[in-house]
C-alpha cells in the first residue's frame, strides 16, 4: 500500500513538473499497487493521497524554478526555459533557499531530494 501512495504522490509531483507522459506513467502503477490491494483502493484513497505533496511554502513558480535548477542549469539557462529574466531566476532562488534555509545551489537541491519536493527524472 505504502508503494501505491507514493506513485501517486509521484504522479502529483510529475503534474507539477508538466511531465504528463510521466504521471500518466504513475497514475497507473498506482492504480494496480492499490487495487492490487484491496479492489478499489486507488478510486477511494487516490486523489485524496495526491493531495499530499509537500509544498514547503513555495509557490509554483518557485518549485518550477527549482526543478529547472536541479538538471543544472544557470540561471540564465533557466531564465530562458521559463520566458522570464534572469533577475526574476535569481529572485525565485532568494526565494528557495530563505524557505529551504539553504544558502547556495548543491545545498538547496540535496534538501529539496530529502523533503521529496523533486521527483528523479527517469
Amino acid at each position: 500500500m505504502q508503494a501505491g501512495r507514493a506513485r501517486v504522490i509521484a504522479a502529483a509531483l510529475f503534474r507539477q513538473a508538466d511531465r504528463p507522459e510521466r504521471e500518466r506513467r504513475e497514475w497507473d502503477q498506482a492504480r494496480a499497487l492499490l487495487d492490487a490491494c484491496e479492489p478499489g483502493l486507488f478510486d477511494r484513497a487516490g486523489t485524496t493521497w495526491a493531495g499530499t505533496v509537500p509544498d514547503h511554502g513555495l509557490t509554483e513558480r518557485e518549485h518550477k524554478v527549482l526543478t529547472v535548477l536541479a538538471q543544472g542549469l544557470t540561471a540564465e539557462a533557466i531564465a530562458r526555459r521559463m520566458d522570464i529574466s534572469p533577475r526574476t531566476v535569481h529572485r525565485h532562488l532568494q526565494n528557495v533557499y530563505r524557505k529551504l534555509g539553504t544558502t547556495d545551489r548543491l545545498s538547496t537541491v540535496l534538501r529539496a531530494q530529502s523533503m521529496g519536493l523533486l521527483v528523479e527524472a527517469c
